[in-house]
């Protein structure tokens, strides 16, 4: 029969478990759960399948995990079939070579948001970046090295080439020359 005392350290010791996610989340509940398979201790193989496990994120921040995600879980009372999924990381996708103080929001196909620790921030994605706000307020230049269209679905103006009327004539000229 085992003592208190060595109850009490089995419960300590399973406390925190480290494993990886073996399926997609189900992401449709009010929490996200997912298979993972929890290592043994220190080299050993995977000594439990759970499934159902919750997930837990800080709020204002979801994600899906992808599978082969590892994670860390931490368990009521040390009972491993009671716990929930409190860090995750992907080595696969997880941004590298950082600096201190930098943070990045960051997806699996590269997409990124780099908040720097030298008053910048920069957005990288192979795609469109939407805002979809009623007003979009700049307070500084606009820098842009491609075209610029205003205007959607109907009538636009592309601000790289298009011409002027000539004022007290016909026809049309280029850009506006702004020293005449």
């Amino acid at each position: 029969m085992r003592s208190s005392v060595e109850k009490v350290f089995g419960r300590v010791q399973h406390a925190l478990g480290f494993g990886r996610t073996s399926t997609p989340p189900n992401d449709a509940g009010a929490v996200q759960t997912v298979q993972i398979e929890l290592y043994g201790r220190a080299g050993d193989p995977v000594h439990q399948t759970r499934d159902n496990t919750p997930v837990v994120f800080h709020f204002g921040f979801a994600a899906c995990l992808p599978v082969g995600t590892d994670v860390v879980v931490t368990t009521f009372s040390g009972d491993s079939s009671n716990g929930a999924i409190v860090a995750s990381n992907h080595a696969k996708s997880r941004p590298t070579n950082l600096t201190p103080g930098q943070a990045v929001f960051y997806d699996q196909k590269g997409t990124r948001m780099l908040l720097s620790n030298d008053d910048n921030a920069s957005v990288t994605a192979a795609g469109t970046l939407t805002l979809a706000v009623p007003t979009v307020l700049i307070d500084g230049q606009l820098l842009v090295t491609g075209n610029v269209t205003a205007g959607s679905g109907g009538a636009s103006v592309e601000l790289l080439d298009h011409t002027h009327a000539r004022s007290g004539g016909t026809g049309s000229g280029g850009p506006p020359n702004p020293g005449s």
